[in-house]
């Protein structure tokens, strides 16, 4: 990837929390070869700044207020699917990662990930390879906490989630 604006990959931040969406920023404009685009705070205004400009990746947050994070990520799949999503939140729980994977997240992250983590991720999304941290992956499967969502899962998914969590970087889709 070269140094030109043209190349550089194109950030929205959704995240009603302006600590966290500052700090996005930061994170995104500090990292090579990244630009925020722009800072929203609910889900309607995500949906309405990836309609109104090129975005490649939204550092979208799972509990906004008007419109949640699984509905905004649902809507921007369906409207712009080059426009990859990856969901950050605070919670690890399987009631907010299943809705999010299953609207068209790309990627499962949460707040607490280190810097790097989070700018690989937009780089694995753009790449079209899932970025969903080991430890989430490890969680959903039931083998850090010994209960289970998996139940809830498709073969093919608990298939995948298990590349993940072994870390695997083969294309998945």
């Amino acid at each position: 990837m070269s140094d030109s604006p043209e190349d550089e990959i194109r950030v929205l931040i959704a995240d009603d929390q302006p600590l966290m969406s500052g700090a996005l920023r930061v994170l995104v404009d500090s990292a090579p070869g990244m630009r925020c685009v722009g800072l929203v705070a609910d889900g309607v205004e995500a949906v309405e700044a990836v309609e109104a400009t090129r975005v490649d990746v939204v550092l979208m947050d799972m509990q906004m207020p008007r419109m949640d994070g699984v509905e905004a990520t649902r809507r921007i799949a369906a409207s712009r699917p080059d426009t990859r999503v990856l969901a950050v939140t605070t919670f690890s729980s399987e009631d907010y990662l299943v809705p999010a994977l299953r609207a068209g997240a790309a990627g499962y992250l949460l707040k607490d990930a280190p810097a790097e983590q989070i700018a690989d991720a937009v780089h694995r999304a753009v790449a079209g390879r899932p970025a969903l941290t080991p430890d989430v992956a490890e969680r959903l499967l039931g083998r850090t906490t010994g209960a289970t969502a998996a139940s809830a899962l498709s073969a093919r998914e608990i298939e995948l989630l298990e590349l993940i969590a072994r870390g695997d970087t083969c294309l998945l889709y």
